[in-house]
């Protein structure tokens, strides 16, 4: 099994945890990592991998895109689904600065 997922990251406060599901996607917020997930469900974890740098890279180049084709993506999309995208890719950038959302590659073998 390979998965990438966006989840919260490991170690934070409740608080924490709260405005990491406020700025990430909806399923960020999980009951466990992903790693202890897997685990739990008998497989053995052979990978697992910090793409999070490359991720805030992807997320602030997504913006720039969406901030130079403003009035085009208006245009196509219309006012709301482009404010929409903007204010959410905006709050997941700031969730990833933060240190609150990370994504996590994993490869896990059944034993």
């Amino acid at each position: 099994m390979v998965v990438v997922v966006i989840e919260t990251t490991p170690g934070l406060s409740n608080e924490e945890l709260t405005r990491a599901a406020e700025l990430g996607p909806a399923e960020v917020r999980a009951s466990a990592a992903l790693c202890s997930m897997v685990r739990s469900v008998g497989f053995d974890v052979v990978r697992e991998e910090d793409l999070t740098e490359e991720f805030e890279r992807a997320v602030a180049d997504l913006l720039g895109g969406l901030r130079s084709e403003e009035t085009e993506l208006r245009r196509a999309e219309g006012d709301e689904e482009y404010q929409y995208e903007l204010d959410r890719r905006t709050s997941m950038l700031a969730g990833i600065r933060a240190g609150l959302i990370r994504r996590t590659f994993l490869a896990a073998i059944r034993p």
